[in-house]
């Protein structure tokens, strides 16, 4: 960053109980628009000052006063974003548009009559008015698609404020140069879904802070910070990148975090810090956290029930590797009987090459005792990429559990 740049710290502005009464007149003027096309509701926001029906008959701004119970422009465009998630259109028309577009565009090229005698010639042919038949013409474009909320019903105003703020960090997250995030556990979760999005990431603890332990109690581990470089950073800000940061938003909803988005602009760096106790998280809640893959999942449920004597740990605690980085191993399997006895796996399926090279990189740079690599034959691993005192097993569409344990049977277990 250059040194003429200048960094502020701000927090978002969230939607508030105090802006429900607005979100309700702007649920209204929805709700009068469900059954006409999505043009007159484009129209009816376009207006200087969109409004909606008071029960007196009166009209009600929806933003551009000061007043407390109208929104800002910004807090309107958020609401509207999250308004048109629950929005399902459908073409109306008595005949199909683009088989009429077609005729028309035929008859016109093959004879001599105007447009709009060919077109009293098609309303006739069609049974419908002049005006049905131009307005089946362009039916199925989206501006001309009638609307209607999905289910039947608007959402609640409170599960509108949750959702609008839920859209306001999916867009700062997708303007990002840089996200810097302090994890108190969850940390695999974001590393692998910001990894197989193609993001950069950076892993390492923080250092331990003095604190005083009470007697008989250890003292809590440090939290993991995680560097994860944005859209601008790679100098591609694309859709492609800008979809891969938005889908930070719901893994992190299952951690507690610290958050610090950093936004570059000409002269001023904005940096927007957010925490698990915002209240954009609980438009994410509500969803157990599922696996990476479909390969692991079925070896998850396989496994378990062929090995019950053995625990499937998902998500274990990640291992510090070399300059204060970690990996994060997929499975760490223990012995119900004995948990001395513990063996780490890793299922390497369908990643990218880059992905996957430095997966066993660190994988060989951690030197984990007892490690079982699961290797995709679809992928041109040789076993001399793999670590070396790794057992192998090699699988088409899923993984065997019975192979696994195999392994975990003739392995030799410090007495």
């Amino acid at each position: 960053m250059s040194s003429s740049v200048t960094s502020k710290i701000l927090a978002p502005r969230w939607l508030v109980p105090e802006d429900d009464r607005a979100i309700a007149r702007l649920v209204a003027l929805y709700q009068a628009h469900v059954g006409l096309r999505r043009r007159e509701l484009d129209e009816a926001l376009a207006r200087p000052e969109p409004t909606s029906r008071s029960p007196s008959g009166g009209p009600r701004p929806l933003t551009h006063t000061p007043s407390a119970s109208v929104l800002s422009r910004r807090k309107l465009e958020l609401v509207r974003a999250a308004l048109d998630a629950h929005l399902e259109s459908k073409v109306v028309a008595r005949v199909t548009p683009r088989a009429l577009r077609e005729a028309l565009f035929v008859a016109s090229a093959t004879g001599t009559r105007s447009r709009d005698e060919l077109s009293r010639a098609f309303a006739q042919k069609t049974g419908l008015s002049p005006a049905e038949l131009e307005d089946a013409l362009f039916a199925d474009l989206p501006s001309e698609q009638v609307i209607s909320f999905e289910r039947g019903a608007a959402p609640s105003v409170d599960a509108l404020r949750t959702r609008a703020n839920r859209v306001l960090v999916e867009q700062l997250f997708a303007r990002s140069r840089e996200i810097v995030l302090t994890l108190h556990g969850g940390a695999r979760a974001v590393v692998r879904t910001a990894q197989l999005r193609g993001l950069l990431v950076s892993a390492r603890r923080r250092e331990a802070e003095p604190t005083l332990a009470l007697p008989g109690m250890a003292a809590p581990e440090p939290p993991i910070v995680l560097t994860i470089s944005g859209p601008f950073a790679l100098f591609r800000h694309t859709r492609l990148y800008a979809s891969a940061t938005r889908a930070l938003v719901p893994v992190l909803s299952r951690a507690r975090f610290e958050a610090l988005v950093r936004i570059p602009g000409p002269s001023t760096e904005w940096t927007f810090r957010l925490g698990s106790d915002d209240p954009f998280v609980a438009a994410c809640r509500g969803t157990e956290p599922g696996f990476d893959s479909a390969i692991e999942e079925a070896f998850a449920r396989r496994f378990t029930k062929l090995a019950p004597q053995w625990e499937l740990v998902r998500e274990p605690e990640p291992i510090p590797i070399a300059k204060g980085r970690m990996i994060f191993p997929d499975f760490l399997i223990v012995d119900r009987r004995t948990p001395s006895r513990r063996a780490w796996l890793e299922i390497v399926g369908y990643w990218s090459p880059e992905y996957l090279a430095n997966k066993l990189a660190s994988l060989d740079e951690a030197k984990l005792d007892r490690l079982i690599v699961c290797v995709s034959e679809r992928l041109a691993v040789r076993d001399a990429a793999i670590p070396s005192d790794a057992r192998i097993v090699r699988f088409k569409g899923r993984v065997d559990p019975r192979v696994v344990l195999a392994h975990l049977e003739s392995m030799r277990w410090p007495s």
